[in-house]
C-alpha cells in the first residue's frame, strides 16, 4: 500500500460519518446504500438508487415516464463534480438496471481529508437528486417516501433539528 493510499483509508477511517464495511466504507447518515473504496490515489464512490418503478407503491410508472425520470436522473447525477473541491475529479458512470440505478465517481486529490469530504458531498449530493426527481402524483415507498416525508417535514417547520 503507497503512502496516499494509506493516508486516503486512515481519512476515512478517521471520519466521523464514515463506518468501515467489509473492505469498504459506507456514510453512516445516508438513506442509500453507498460505499466509498480506495483505489491507490483514487477513492471510489458509489450510491446505489431504486427506479422508480421500485419505490411508486400506488400505480406503476409506465416504460415512458420511468425512461424519462432515468434520462433526467442520470444527466443530473453526471453534474456531480459540482460539489467537490477536489480539482481532479475523474468523469461519473451511471448504470441502471430493472430495480436500481447505480452511480460512480471516482476522486484524486492531493489532500486526503478534502477528497474524503468530497465523497461525503457526492453521496449527499446523489440522494438529492434523487429525492429532487421525484414525480408528483405517486405514493412513494421507502426509502424515497421517507425522504421526501423528512424533506417535506424541514420545510414546514424550517431546517433546525432537536437534540
Amino acid at each position: 500500500m503507497g503512502d496516499v493510499e494509506v493516508a486516503l483509508t486512515d481519512a476515512l477511517e478517521s471520519h466521523p460519518t464514515f463506518e468501515a464495511d467489509d473492505g469498504t466504507f459506507r456514510l453512516t447518515s445516508a438513506a442509500l446504500e453507498s460505499s466509498v473504496s480506495v483505489h491507490g490515489s483514487t477513492l471510489r464512490v458509489r450510491v446505489w438508487i431504486p427506479t422508480l418503478g421500485e419505490v411508486v407503491t400506488d400505480d406503476e410508472p409506465s416504460p415512458v415516464v420511468e425512461d424519462a425520470w432515468f434520462d433526467t436522473l442520470e444527466r443530473r447525477l453526471l453534474e456531480g463534480y459540482d460539489v467537490t473541491r477536489s480539482t481532479a475529479a475523474a468523469g461519473a458512470e451511471v448504470g441502471r438496471s430493472d430495480t436500481e440505478v447505480v452511480v460512480t465517481y471516482t476522486i484524486e486529490s492531493d489532500t486526503p481529508s478534502t477528497a474524503v469530504d468530497d465523497a461525503k458531498a457526492l453521496i449527499e449530493y446523489a440522494i438529492g437528486t434523487y429525492v429532487q426527481g421525484a414525480i408528483p402524483g405517486y405514493t412513494y415507498d421507502t426509502p424515497l417516501g421517507d425522504l421526501l416525508e423528512t424533506a417535506i417535514g424541514r420545510g414546514k417547520h424550517g431546517t433546525q433539528s432537536s437534540g
